[in-house]
């Protein structure tokens, strides 16, 4: 498998920054965010900061400002547009609003760390109802925390980037048995008669 950060690594360093920060807050700004690989972008920046091709200052700093961007965004969206006018989503829609204002704060702080809810969750949280400054006085500092703390743990397993990109090699070796063998071992015993 070839290493995936090969086209990053001729790239200037503002280059690779802005693409970074700019999937980051796109994760959370817009509703395509939902399949948009943010938590990836903020690890690679972490990696790239560790093999030398992004200041790691830097890279926490896009990381930080970038996450907290897009879920301002998410919440001022949210206040004009909210999610979707879709019949068979208003239910489950009405049902999360309403678990956000009986959570309040605890749910912006843990929706920061899941996929998919750092998108959704400021949106509800707007029309739910949650004053602006009640959302940023908890999502500010979250969404801070959770970009440099991933940028960290990008860093930390930097120094294991080729050994997992090896590994990765085997790995998915490994899975394409695992598949052969469940395939044959299911098929085999699908065909054995069955014992009176």
């Amino acid at each position: 498998m070839p290493d995936p950060l090969w086209l990053l690594r001729d790239l200037p360093s503002p280059v690779v920054l802005v693409a970074g920060g700019a999937l980051i807050a796109a994760e959370a700004g817009l509703l395509i965010g939902v399949v948009l690989p943010g938590a990836s972008a903020v690890l690679a920046l972490g990696v790239l900061a560790n093999l030398g091709i992004v200041a790691p200052a830097l890279a926490v700093g896009t990381a930080a400002a970038a996450a907290v961007f897009g879920t301002q965004v998410a919440y001022l969206r949210g206040r004009r547009i909210g999610l979707t006018s879709r019949p068979y989503l208003r239910k489950p829609q009405l049902h999360a609003t309403a678990l956000l204002r009986r959570t309040g704060p605890l749910a912006f702080s843990l929706c920061q760390w899941l996929v998919g809810a750092r998108t959704i969750a400021p949106r509800l949280a707007a029309r739910a109802g949650i004053s602006y400054s009640r959302f940023a006085t908890i999502s500010v500092p979250t969404a801070a925390a959770w970009g440099t703390s991933l940028v960290v743990v990008g860093y930390l397993t930097g120094a294991a980037y080729k050994a997992i990109c090896q590994w990765l090699n085997y790995g998915a070796l490994l899975i394409v048995a695992a598949v052969v063998v469940t395939t044959w071992y299911t098929t085999r015993r699908r065909q054995r008669p069955t014992q009176a």
